[in-house]
Formats: structure tokens, C-alpha cells, sequence
């Protein structure tokens, strides 16, 4: 009978370990890895909040203009026309040119949500294990890199509406106008006034993702759902 019960106790004991290491997992706070597809749906989920979020913050009135991070400045190839008209006394055209630039951003940000929304929606996440593993703006990078060159072609078309609709292309061709008959010796530079406006207005999205997304990364008081609290907390503790 003793044998029997050395017996049970010797058989019984890697079961009491793993017992005892599931124990110790939940009295300290540890969660188990979450599936594939839960880590993939949590990144989704993730960088749809912050395209929520950025929104929200760029696309209305002053969001660009008011803001020193997103605000989009004069083009570097018009410095030289911009110093030579102000000089002349053309300060208001070029302020009013600057300003429809940024009112053009505000205005196509909003309508541009459900296509990046889409492009996440979309998205193949073949490395989420990895990426929810990654740095700070991980996801956001990944995003980037496999759904801009699409989102550009989408989103132009917006940004030319906006542009048209602000003035800003109006505004811009009067400058030219008046740097021409001011100016007719000097040799200027000049821009697709629309690629620009969608470059700036793409890399202001992309960093408020990122920001969201670093926040959620960081702040667990941000990761609003129950698959974000399990699936970025089981990734802060493998750090």
C-alpha cells in the first residue's frame, strides 16, 4: 500500500507543478499568449482607434493650422518667390496661400476615414505575432507600408476637391500670377500644389496613428476593450 501511494505522489507531481505554475501565473497578474487571430484582430482594432482618433483631432478647423506639428507650411521650392513678393508688399497673397493649403487638409481628412478604415479592414497580418511584439508604432509602420501606395490613390482625389473647393488652387495660381509680373527676371520653382498638400496630410495621419497606438502600448487605461486589454497586456509583459 505505501508503494502505491509513492507511486501516485511520484506520477502526480509534474501535474502539481504545471497546477502550481498556472497558479503562479494568475496571482501574478501574467495572461496566457493570445491566438493568432486575436493578436491580428486587436492590431486592426488598434490602428482603427487611431485613425478614429486622428480624425477627430486634424479634420476640423484649425487642426492643421492651429496645430505647430501638422500645420503645412510653404512649400521649400516658393521661399524664394514667398521672400521676394513679401518684399513687394504681397504678404497677404502669400498668407492666404498658406492658409487655404491647410483648410484644404481639414476638409479632406473626414472623408478619407472610411478609406483607411477599409485599408485596415484589409489588411494581411501574416507577422501580428511579431509586429504586436514590435516597437511603439509598429503596427502603424506596417500599415504603411503595405496600404499607402493604395490610400494615395484613393485619397487624391479628395485632396483635389478640397484643394478647389478652400481656394487653394485659386490662391495659388494668383501667386504665380503676381510673382511672374513682379518677378519676370527671377526664375522660379513651382509644386503640384495637390501632391502636397496629400504628402503633409498623409504624414500628420500616420503620426496621430502612431501616437494612438503608442498609447495603447503604453497606458492600459487606454486599451478601451476587453481583446486590447488581453492582447496588449500580454504583450507588455514580455518586455
Amino acid at each position: 500500500m505505501r508503494w502505491f501511494v509513492v507511486i501516485c505522489m511520484l506520477v502526480s507531481l509534474p501535474a502539481q507543478a504545471g497546477w502550481r505554475e498556472s497558479l503562479n501565473g494568475l496571482l501574478n497578474g501574467k495572461s496566457s499568449q493570445p491566438s493568432t487571430e486575436n493578436m491580428s484582430s486587436a492590431l486592426r482594432e488598434a490602428l482603427s482607434k487611431g485613425v478614429t482618433q486622428a480624425v477627430g483631432k486634424l479634420g476640423v478647423t484649425d487642426g492643421f493650422l492651429g496645430d505647430p506639428a501638422a500645420r503645412i507650411p510653404m512649400p521649400e521650392e516658393l521661399h524664394t518667390a514667398d521672400k521676394l513678393l513679401r518684399k513687394l508688399g504681397q504678404s497677404r497673397q502669400a498668407d492666404e496661400f498658406v492658409v487655404t493649403l491647410n483648410r484644404a487638409a481639414e476638409q479632406a481628412v473626414p472623408v478619407s476615414r472610411d478609406i483607411f478604415i477599409d485599408g485596415i479592414r484589409h489588411m494581411s497580418l501574416t507577422d501580428a505575432k511579431q509586429i504586436i511584439q514590435g516597437s511603439d508604432d509598429a503596427g502603424t509602420r506596417y500599415f504603411r507600408k503595405s496600404g499607402e501606395p493604395i490610400l494615395r490613390q484613393r485619397f487624391l482625389p479628395i485632396i483635389q476637391q478640397a484643394t478647389a473647393h478652400v481656394g487653394a488652387t485659386r490662391a495659388y495660381k494668383r501667386m504665380q500670377q503676381d510673382a511672374q509680373n513682379k518677378l519676370p527676371f527671377v526664375k522660379l520653382n513651382w509644386v503640384n500644389i495637390d501632391t502636397y498638400v496629400m504628402d503633409h496630410a498623409l504624414e500628420a495621419l500616420f503620426a496621430a496613428i502612431a501616437a494612438e497606438e503608442r498609447r495603447i502600448r503604453r497606458d492600459p487605461i487606454a486599451r478601451s476593450t476587453d481583446l486590447l486589454k488581453q492582447v496588449f497586456g500580454w504583450a507588455a509583459q514580455q518586455h
